[in-house]
């Protein structure tokens, strides 16, 4: 648990991210910007569910610390920027290992001159740069999910910091 060793939960939002939230036709500051690797703690959904798209027959999952073996603390994000248009819940979805061929399910932030930060289990956090412009999506507004972007590097690179295969 993390919680206790927090100062503020505003350490969860990017000072760049200056989107927004409406209640009426009132606009609220979005509290977060940051989600949690799907593959990063329990699989289950709130109705005690496995996850269809990231069951952990297949893929590791990571619950303790002496799980991070594969790809390993150094190579596996916990947290990272997700994209103003994309964010809903606390975890950014992939789609499973397989999402290479087809493209993105949840989308990551490139607020930060076409990059977003990673905080990795080891404890460092890395600025990545996309490199597929197909990546670099504007802020419109209108949820973004299932995004079909076949061979995107990017969703390679994200799947292999993510999880390994089994």
């Amino acid at each position: 648990m993390v919680a206790p060793y927090l100062k503020s939960a505003a350490i969860f939002k990017c000072p760049a991210d200056k989107s927004y939230v409406t209640r009426g036709s009132t606009l609220f500051p979005r509290v977060r910007s940051c989600s949690m690797n799907e593959y990063v703690g329990d699989p289950t959904n709130e109705r005690g569910e496995v996850s269809r798209l990231s069951d952990p027959f297949y893929a590791y999952h990571f619950y303790k610390p002496d799980d991070f073996l594969k790809p390993g603390p150094s190579e596996t994000y916990v947290l990272l920027e997700e994209h103003e248009d994309s964010i809903n819940d606390g975890h950014f979805l992939l789609g499973g290992i397989d999402v290479r061929s087809w493209g993105w399910n949840d989308l990551p932030a490139c607020r930060h001159r076409r990059s977003a930060n990673f905080a990795f289990a080891d404890g460092h956090v890395q600025k990545h740069m996309w490199r597929d412009p197909r990546t670099f999506q504007p802020v419109k507004r209108n949820r973004q999910h299932g995004l079909n972007q076949p061979n995107n590097p990017d969703v390679h690179w994200m799947v292999d910091h993510a999880t390994a295969p089994k």
